[in-house]
């Protein structure tokens, strides 16, 4: 059951570090933008959509990993 916890770990890990390089990445972007303030603001707005829109999926994509990976353990352990 430790190597699954690891596992679980890993993931979360996984997530929160494309989350973190995306944020970093957008606003290293903007900052070196040579556009008027409107523009940049419009930009930042697709940007963040965009972001969130990856992220809902990376998230979804994480809790069916985890969940694949809970339920055989269930299993197993009220076997």
């Amino acid at each position: 059951m430790a190597t699954c916890d690891g596992h679980h770990d890993s993931l979360g890990g996984l997530g929160i570090g494309f989350l973190l390089g995306a944020v970093v990445g957008i606003a290293v972007g903007m900052l070196y933008a040579p556009r008027p303030g409107e523009e940049t603001r419009a930009m930042l707005y697709d940007k963040a959509d965009e972001v969130r829109e990856k992220v809902g999926e990376a998230v979804d994509i994480v809790k069916h990993k985890v969940s694949a990976i809970h339920h055989p353990v269930s299993a197993e352990q009220e076997g």
